[in-house]
């Protein structure tokens, strides 16, 4: 193919923007997809960026699905992978985009993601000044538009902030606010990158539906698993139910039960510290030096205990398993009880109807769902039926 340019960068970018593969006048095929050439375009804009496993199946799986959520423990590079894509994929498409950062609060973004995205933002401009984007750091944005002066009326324009990078807190002042002002974002391109799952509650999901909505919409989620309730819990659960995920101590992939109807189902991905590509090396090498190491879990395990909850989560990056042990009524036991069907009634005459009001909801910001409507009667096979 003929790009008009020797920039191999410039090259990558076009070959992105191409689909990653396309036609050619002769009928011929070029391209090698898109995860090759986001991977080629990330080596190019960052050097010095490690490619092993767990890298390389964060960026594939990035760009092969509409959904990805990736549990790992910590030190596992979950959010410097999705930093080095969201703004590999910004450059390819800086006039169109619209990528949304968030995590718990603004001292979390600080430490974590956002801090990621400038130090790399600033790496890549090295290596190609031209590349699009301006920092405003005071309000945690990159954005595509510079304020200049209109050439109609000599006034000073206003800046676009729709396309770029904006960082955003869901838990502010102490009480989780989560996207409010942004779930109704339009443009051609729209992405979310979530940092910190395990900190948001169910409710954080809902905005995935608006934000869906737009055509061309991705979602890119982390955290360290916690508990199956939880965001992360909700967005990563297998189609099959987490337990149909065995511990095999290896890295694992799956089809979420969190689907769209036109996507289809989204990707989960579980980094299992115990697997860290540190091991591919002999012990005590470590040449990843920012990953976690099988020492430090041993430690661990002989501190907390192997079926700890620390463990777990921060080792391991499995779902703990005692987490729906402490609970009176579980998911699976919901499951066997058909909670989730439809229910056929016996008539309507039979049914009784209870509303349950939270009155001090708006003043204290209590739970999201305010009222609740209670039906019971008898099903069509004569049990009485509880539905909520």
């Amino acid at each position: 193919a003929r790009f008009g340019t020797t920039d191999a960068v410039l090259i990558e970018i076009t070959c992105i923007r191409k689909g990653g593969s396309w036609v050619q006048s002769d009928g011929s095929l070029a391209g090698h997809g898109l995860t090759f050439h986001y991977k080629a375009l990330i080596s190019l804009l960052w050097p010095g960026w490690q490619w092993q496993r767990w890298s390389t199946l964060a960026i594939e799986s990035f760009c092969e699905n509409w959904l990805t959520t990736i549990q790992g423990p910590a030190s596992s590079g979950k959010t410097g992978s999705g930093a080095v894509f969201a703004l590999a994929d910004y450059f390819c498409f800086p006039n169109e985009t619209s990528i949304l950062v968030s995590s718990t609060n603004m001292e979390g973004l600080d430490r974590r993601v956002w801090g990621e995205i400038k130090m790399r933002f600033k790496a890549a401009k090295k290596v190609r000044p031209w590349l699009p984007g301006y920092v405003i750091d005071s309000r945690r944005m990159l954005v595509t538009d510079t304020p200049g002066v209109d050439e109609e009326d000599g006034e000073r324009s206003v800046r676009d902030i729709r396309n770029g990078i904006i960082c955003v807190a869901c838990v502010q002042g102490g009480k989780y606010v989560g996207l409010g002002n942004y779930v109704g974002l339009k443009n051609k391109r729209v992405r979310h990158l979530a940092d910190e799952l395990q900190f948001m509650p169910k409710g954080f999901v809902d905005a995935l539906s608006n934000l869906a909505k737009n055509d061309d919409f991705r979602c890119f989620g982390f955290g360290n698993p916690k508990d199956r309730t939880d965001a992360l819990g909700v967005l990563a659960e297998p189609a099959e139910g987490w337990d149909s995920i065995l511990d095999t101590g290896k890295t694992q992939t799956w089809k979420t039960r969190f689907s769209h109807e036109r996507r289809g189902a989204g990707k989960g991905v579980q980094l299992d510290g115990r697997d860290t590509p540190n091991n591919d090396y002999p012990k005590g090498l470590n040449p990843f030096k920012y990953l976690i190491k099988i020492e430090d879990i041993r430690s661990d395990e002989r501190y907390f205990g192997p079926d700890s909850i620390q463990v777990s989560m921060m080792d391991y990056g499995r779902m703990p398993k005692d987490a729906q042990s402490r609970r009176v009524i579980n998911r699976a036991m919901c499951e066997t009880g058909m909670a989730f069907d439809d229910v056929i009634w016996e008539s309507t005459d039979s049914q009784t109807h209870i509303a349950c009001l939270d009155a001090a909801y708006s003043g204290v910001g209590g739970d999201r769902n305010a009222l609740h409507h209670l039906i019971f009667g008898k099903d069509m096979n004569g049990k009485w039926i509880l539905s909520w």
